[in-house]
């Protein structure tokens, strides 16, 4: 005598199960079409959501530099005064010619090594 542990909706081994019996049997264009749409959609999300977030993360990075600008040893008053700012006044502030002659000066400046490693030691 045996037993019949089948699970009550599951079909036989070689049966097509219940969920299969759902699908069509033809090729759907319609579908593939559909399926593919929800796939692009899907991708779509995650990247906006990832450059939505490298656009945050380049929020607070000029933040920072706004606040190295104004005290390069005390970010505090960089972050009061960067707080309510919006992303456009944010980019304005950095454009204004105090903050490009720093740039300027630094980037442009001619940096040479004054001391060897030897020296160093």
């Amino acid at each position: 005598m045996t037993s019949d542990h089948r699970v009550a909706g599951s079909s036989p081994a070689g049966c097509k199960s219940s969920l299969r019996a759902d699908l069509p049997e033809k090729y759907d264009p319609e579908l593939e079409k559909a399926v593919e749409a929800y796939i692009s959609w899907q991708t779509i999300r995650i990247q906006f959501g990832n450059l939505i977030v490298e656009f945050q993360l380049l929020e607070s990075v000029l933040k920072d530099a706004i606040s190295h600008l104004l005290n390069p040893h005390d970010y505090l008053v960089g972050q009061i005064v960067t707080t309510p700012m919006q992303f456009r006044q944010i980019l304005g502030v950095l454009y204004c010619d105090k903050c490009a002659q720093k740039r300027n000066a630094i980037v442009h400046s001619y940096w040479t090594l004054t001391k060897t490693v030897q020296d160093l030691d």
